[in-house]
This record gives C-alpha cells, structure tokens and sequence, in this order.
C-alpha cells in the first residue's frame, strides 16, 4: 500500500518545504534508463499523479530493474523528493549518481549529500536520507542513522548526536499516512500509530482499541469521552513461534521500556490466563490484577486481526541438528543452515539480534524454558574472530592429547551422520599438568571457554544429576565439559553420569498427567580429574565407555609449558565460537557425501578392532576411536584446524591400549582376590599354623581351602561374595565371567549337564562347595604366583592362632612359625609360664632366649642348673 508524504499538521494537506530563492535555476529533471530506452521527468511533473503513473508503468516495464539517475534530487522541493522516493522503492529501481555505478537508493542518496558550505543543500540531504531509511531500512534506523552520522562527519558536518538522528527518523516514520482515498478508518496501521514498531508495514490496529506511545486505550467510539487507559505502555505481537518438537505454539511479545523494545517469548497459555500474564510484570510489563483481563483481551484481539502478516518461525528445545532430514544446526542464539549456491565464508547470524521481521522462512530459534536453560545456551557464542582462534591454537601442534581433546569436541555432531554411540573422554593425571587447559581448548571450539563467567561451555561436578541430565539433553549434538571430578559429590555421580552419557536418554520421571517425556542427546563427555575416571566405579559397563587419557596434556610441566599454557588460555579467551560452526556448515554442505563418510567411519572401526587383539574393552572402544579420526579428517578437508591432517589416535594408541588392558574388570577382580587371599592366607585350610586338628577357625570364621597341590584357591561363596562387594564390584557378574572365561575349577554331577563353577572341599570334617580359582588363570593374569609362599611373606597371625599353634617338629620358635618373638615384657611372661618347665629349662633348648627378660633371668641365676 503506497504511502503519502509526511503529514504533520491535521489539515490533510502535506506542507511544502521553503523552496531556495534560485530553485528555478536549479536543474531538477531525473533521467531513468531502462531496457525499453529513456525517460526523463521534471521535478514539478513529480506532484501530478498522471506524471507519476507514467514513471512507474516505465519502470515496471523494463525487463531488468531501471536505473534513476538522483544527481539532481537535492534541487527538488520536499514534497516531489518524496514521492520520487516513494515511486524508486515501490518500482524497486536502482539509482545512481552521475558517472557512479548503480546502488540502492539509500547508499546513492549518501552519496548525493553536501558538506557545510551549503546550508540548504546539507539540510535538503540529510533529510533525503533520513526519508530514503525510513522507506528501505524501516527495521534497522539505528544502523542506519549511524551511517548517516558518518557521512555527515565525513563531509565535516557537525554539532549532530545519533539522538538527533534518531528523533527525526522517527518523526519521519510517525508522519507517513495512508492515502486518504485509500484508508479505512476501521484498520489504523500500527506502524502509524506507533513509529519503529516491531511490527509487519501491514499490520493494523485491532478494532475498538487505540494505540499510541502513552499505552493503550479502549476505544469508545466517542471523541468527545475520555478513554480508559489500559496498559501505560505500548504493547504488540511482533511474531508466532510453533515447536519444533512439540507442535506447540509461543509469542513473541515486545514492548516499549526505557527507549527501547524489549521481546519475550511467552507460551500462549500465560497470555490466555488473566493470573499468569501478570508474570510478565518481572520482565518490566506493566500489568497487574486490575488490568490484566484487558491486556489479555488485547492479545487475543492483535493476533486475530494480523493472524496472517505477523512473521512466523520454529522454536526447538535442544540445540544441535534441527529436523530429519536436517533443516539446520542450533548453536546457541545462532541457526546454521548450508549456504547452498552462496560461497561466502558469513557467520551465522545471532536470531536474538534480529527483528522477527527479518526472519528467513526456515528460521529455528531455541526455546528457553527457564533461566538456566538461557545460561547453558548462551555460553555458545563466538567472539574475536577466526583467525585469532587458529592463531591461538597453533602452537598446541606437538601436543597429541590437547589435538583428541580438539578433535573429540568437534566430533559429536557427526554422531548422527555415521550412526555412532555417545562417548567419554576423559583426562586424567597430576595437578597443574594442562588438563583444565586441554578442556577449555575443546570448549572454544563451540563458545565461550572461561569457567569463570556463568555463560561458559565448560561445568563443574559440582551440580546435581539432575542438571546434568537437563544439559545433556538441552546441548543436543554438543559436546558436554565436566572439569575437576574431585568437585563430586561421590564417586557415585561419576559412574552414574558416564552410563547416563552412554545411553544417551536422562531418567524416566511420572508427572500429575502421566509420565513425562524422557531427554534424549547425542553428545560426547569431556571430562577431567586427578584420577581415572574409571576408578569411580568397578562395572566394567563405565569402563568400556570411557576413553581414558592419562598423563600431562603439555608434556613435561616446566617454565616453558607454564608459558605457553598461559599464552594458550589468553588466545581462546580472546577468539572462541567460530570453528564449531564452520564445520558444521561444512557438513551441511556436504550431505551428498554422508553416506561415503559413514562407510569410512566403517572402516576404520574394523582396523580399530582386528588391533585390539582379542581384548574386549578396547573391542568396543573401536567405534568412538573411528569417529574421532574421522572427524580430523572432516576438519582437516574444511581448514577449520591450522595444520595439516594428523591423526589423532596413533600417537596415543600405546596409551590407550594400556588403560583398557586395566578396564577389565574381570582381570581386575581376579588381580584383587588374588592380592586378598596371600594377605589373608592363615585364613584359609592348608595355609593355617598349627596341627590341623586342633587349629580353630578364624574369628571371621575359614575364608576357604587353600589347595595342598597349588593348583586352585577355594574361597567360601558367601566370603567372595563378601570381598568383591566390598570393593564395589558386581559380584555376580565377575563370577559368571570368571566362569565363563575358564578360570573356575567346575565339577560335573554326573548327568552330562554342564560342569558347576564349584569345588568339594575340605575343612577339618567338612566338605563344603566352594569357588575355586585356578591357578593357571592367576598365573596368567596376576604373574608368576608360587603357591608356596615363604613364611616371612606370610601375613602375620592371630594371638588365638599362635597361642595354640604347636611346633611339627623341635626347632626354633622363628623357624616354625616365621614370627618374632613379641618384645613386650608382658607377652614373654605369658610364655614364660606356659612354657618352660624344670625338666626342660631355657638353656637346654637349641635356641638361645632372644629376649632382654630372658637374658636378665639367665644372669641373675633363675633357671640356671648349675
């Protein structure tokens, strides 16, 4: 709809401007070029609406946009310069200026502006252009007045403020009005009402209501009454918002606060409920219970009656791939989508930055549901600029395990495009080794890699599971970063969050309704602590999930390191946020080869396994290894890393073999009961002291049956069971694999059923079953064991056990029992009466007493035949 020149007076008729006392002079035709030839109009015939229907049948006739010659515009008077404004964007000609290359209008008009020397030429200029923004840059006067103020001070204009500009924009945008023949009273434009308005140019005030910058009134229909203000501020629906994954509906809502608008995304059911629109007094609305029911009508009323103008997109409550197929990527406040046939190297552009009438027609912003959803979303941004951050990183070349924890960051979202399952990886070493470092290395490759600030990619242990879960599922396709394992609450935490990781889905909850929809992620687990990850926990489930990373990330700690490291930290400080989502636009447009890319993935995973030579942790640990060098690959073919392709698993093979040669649990197991049995040896039948017959049990009672032949260790079930859930193993499931691995003596029943994992044994006059533990697999596993352990080896017993223990055969206390004489003077009485005797004094035995009481008796004549 055409809009008339600005009207600020109520007479109907729009004011000329002064026109220069030698205008007759001044050469005011404007020449249009076209592909049907030439035209050329007077400034004057521009006020004749025959003259300018001519202009635009013309223009409109040209196969290609005509070209308007504006050299001249500033000899026009104010009214011709608008309409001939109005008439080049409505035909959506280019202008030009002379000799110079064709523009848009708004830049052709900077270039027609004049400096200081003359006045009513500056004057005339800088109004033209303050009208050319209006018309073509309505959404974005601030930017455009900024340029406008540079040109101004370009050509030594001064005394102007971007107030100024911005005043007198607005003006210009309040004063434009529907054509008089063509207006209906019923529908006001809002952007009439309201200049700068967040709105659509079409959209219209609802009727029975009246909108101004002072608030919003019902409208009576009686000029003469005063109307009833509702709400003291100006109030609109500047967008709709369906859930991407939900088929839910929101709204934005914006309102003018302290000079600026200010937009909410609000879920319909507050704006439907006089109780919870009141909400939204917290965010600066001014509503209350008094005129809530109004303010909600109001809505209800403006979207009915701009249903179909107002600008529409999805939301989504998960960062990460949008749609399947992907329409896109979610990162943070920013929507990556391919560039398809467009080969420039552009950013993303932040959606939060944007009026909803800018948006494109696949634009997917991210829901926020609460605060802290706001808080993990807006830690991924990006600052400085790409260069800086490849620059930064340079110098981390010759250090493998900070380029995996790089890679590991960029490879979760090709968790979708290859079919892979989620991952862990995990640093682990001494303090002050790099590991922090390492982790903010990876976090700067999505946002902002401070842990100091809140809006950071990178999280303590220090939370619940149930934050963790909510992040998970929040962060999507994105890495999640737990630094400091120490900060947990228990180890507990730590095992449960890799398993939630692993599975990629957060707990299952009821609700009032029914159950609620569980979270679900594909993402990798960066992590970082002074011990193992693995350590947490003793299922073999946690342990065949977790890529474990031991070691300085930066080599030997020294001054040096310590220099480079801070050096490290300032540059992704600085520069962070770019690499993250040019590798996803590389994907992106590359989607006709995701299938190639998933069989390379393959490939590898199969090389990954036939070298894991038969051992089952690393087995399953093929898969995230695969995906890993692939990813550098990708990475390197985008030039987003600063060198060339390396591969970041080879130097860290060796490593990471030796960390899953220690993820067995089983082995682990076995190595601990192993260790457990020679500490506690006299607990068990054959490796007791004393005459069988006569020994007691243990106070604990008899661990088991050490075999005579040194072919099996038999242990109490009940007292395994015991050992291994102690040490938090999964007795259960180390006993079906010991068994199913052959490392328990079985005995068969006779009815050629499979042979039972347990032993007949023998205690005294008991024949207990119990689980015996070969020795063949503890030599394996555990070393060489000699199941004749010297006595001095042997743990020491009892006082029970050594008070009733009687020599096999005459011969030094030491000797029988490996044990010394306790030093006490207390403990050698006790002996001392039960053991000498006057036909067998202290000086007929082989051994001479050892002890200082012994000695100071043999002096002193006590005990003494001669």
């Amino acid at each position: 709809m055409p809009f008339s020149l600005p009207n600020p007076d109520k007479t109907g008729n729009a004011p000329a401007a002064p026109t220069p006392a030698n205008q007759a002079t001044l050469d005011t035709r404007i020449h249009v070029t076209s592909s049907t030839g030439q035209h050329a109009v007077d400034g004057e015939d521009l006020l004749d609406e025959d003259s300018r229907t001519e202009f635009t049948e013309f223009c409109n006739a040209s196969s290609t946009p005509a070209i308007v010659d504006i050299e001249n515009i500033l000899n026009l008077n104010a009214e011709a310069r608008w309409f001939l404004l109005q008439l080049i964007r409505d035909t959506e000609a280019s202008c030009q200026v002379g000799n110079e290359a064709p523009t848009n209008m708004f830049d052709a008009v900077l270039q027609t502006m004049v400096g200081p020397d003359d006045i009513d030429s500056c004057g005339a200029g800088r109004e033209a252009a303050l009208e050319a923004a209006v018309l073509l840059h309505r959404n974005d006067l601030d930017l455009a007045c900024n340029r406008i103020l540079q040109r101004l001070r370009d050509l030594g204009v001064a005394g102007m403020r971007i107030d100024d500009l911005h005043q007198k924009a607005k003006a210009v945008l309040g004063s434009l009005t529907i054509d008089p023949e063509e207006q209906d009273v019923e529908n006001v434009l809002v952007l009439y009402a309201l200049p700068g308005a967040p709105v659509p140019e079409d959209a219209v005030v609802p009727s029975g209501w009246d909108i101004s910058p002072d608030g919003i009134r019902r409208d009576s229909g009686n000029s003469d009454s005063d109307e009833e203000l509702c709400i003291a501020t100006p109030l609109v629906v500047s967008g709709r918002l369906s859930n991407f994954d939900h088929e839910t509906e929101i709204l934005v809502v914006s309102w003018f606060r302290d000079e600026r608008w200010v937009h909410r995304l609000v879920d319909r059911r507050v704006l439907a409920d006089a109780r919870k629109i009141i909400e939204l007094s917290e965010f600066g609305l001014p509503v209350n219970s008094n005129n809530a029911k109004d303010v909600v009508q109001f809505v209800a009323d403006f979207e009915q009656e701009n249903l179909e103008c107002i600008p529409r997109a999805s939301v989504s409550s998960h960062l990460g791939w949008q749609g399947d197929p992907p329409r896109g990527f979610l990162c943070g406040s920013s929507f990556v989508a391919s560039q398809g046939d467009d080969d420039s190297d552009s950013m993303p552009v932040d959606l939060t930055k944007q009026a909803p009438t800018d948006w494109g027609e696949n634009t997917i912003l991210f829901q926020v549901a609460d605060d802290g959803d706001n808080q993990v979303a807006a830690g991924f941004t990006s600052i400085g600029t790409f260069d800086g951050w490849r620059e930064a990183i340079r110098p981390v070349e010759r250090f493998p395990r900070v380029i995996f924890g790089l890679v590991a960051a960029l490879a979760p979202p090709l968790l979708r495009i290859v079919g892979c399952d989620n991952s862990v990886v995990s640093f682990s070493g001494s303090t002050s080794t790099g590991k922090t470092s390492t982790l903010r290395g990876a976090g700067s490759v999505w946002g902002c890699p401070d842990d100091n600030v809140p809006a950071s990619v990178l999280s303590t242990w220090d939370a619940t599971r149930v934050y963790r879960e909510i992040s998970m599922c929040i962060q999507g396709d994105l890495p999640l970063l737990l630094d400091d394992t120490k900060r947990a609450k228990s180890p507990e935490e730590v095992s449960q969050t890799i398993y939630d990781v692993a599975s990629g889905r957060s707990r299952g909850r009821g609700s009032k309704k029914g159950l609620r929809a569980s979270g679900a992620s594909r993402c990798i687990l960066l992590m970082t602590g002074e011990s193992p990850a693995v350590s947490f926990s003793k299922d073999g489930g946690t342990r065949a999930r977790t890529l474990e990373i031991w070691g300085s990330p930066f080599g030997e700690a020294d001054g040096g390191t310590a220099k480079l490291i801070n050096k490290f930290n300032d540059g992704i400080r600085q520069n962070y946020g770019h690499a993250g989502p040019r590798f996803v636009r590389y994907l992106l447009d590359h989607q006709d080869e995701w299938s190639a890319w998933r069989d390379r993935c393959h490939q590898y995973r199969s090389c990954y396994e036939q070298r894991s030579t038969g051992n089952a942790i690393a087995y399953r640990l093929a898969s995230p290894l695969a995906l890993i060098r692939l990813a550098a690959e990708l990475a390197s073919e985008a030039d987003v890393l600063p060198w060339n392709m390396t591969d970041p698993v080879e130097p860290l093979w060796d490593d990471l073999m030796a960390e899953t040669a220690q993820a067995d649990q089983a082995i682990a197991a076995l190595r601990f009961t192993n260790g457990w049995a020679i500490a506690h040896s006299a607990e068990f039948w054959g490796r007791h002291h004393g005459v069988h017959d006569s020994a007691r049990p243990p106070s604990a009672g008899w661990a088991g049956q050490w075999d005579t032949n040194g072919l099996h260790i038999g242990f109490m079930p009940h007292r395994l069971q015991e050992i291994l859930t102690r040490e938090r193993y999964d007795a259960d499931a180390i006993l079906r694999t010991w068994a199913d691995r052959g490392w328990l003596k079985t005995t068969s029943d006779g009815s050629g059923r499979k042979p039972r994992p347990k032993v007949r044994g023998k205690i005294k006059s008991d024949r207990p079953w119990l689980v015996g533990i070969l020795q063949t697999a503890i030599d394996e596993h555990c070393g060489e064991c000699d199941s004749n352990v010297s006595e001095h080896e042997r743990p020491r017993r009892s006082s029970e056990a050594r008070r009733i223990a009687k020599p096999a055969r005459k011969q030094p206390a030491t000797e029988v029992t490996g044990i010394p004489k306790p030093k006490s003077r207390k403990s050698n009485r006790r002996k001392r009466v039960a053991r000498p005797s006057k036909e067998k004094p202290w000086d007929d035995r082989k051994a001479k007493p050892t002890t200082q009481t012994a000695r100071r008796e043999g002096k002193d004549g006590r005990h003494n035949n001669a």
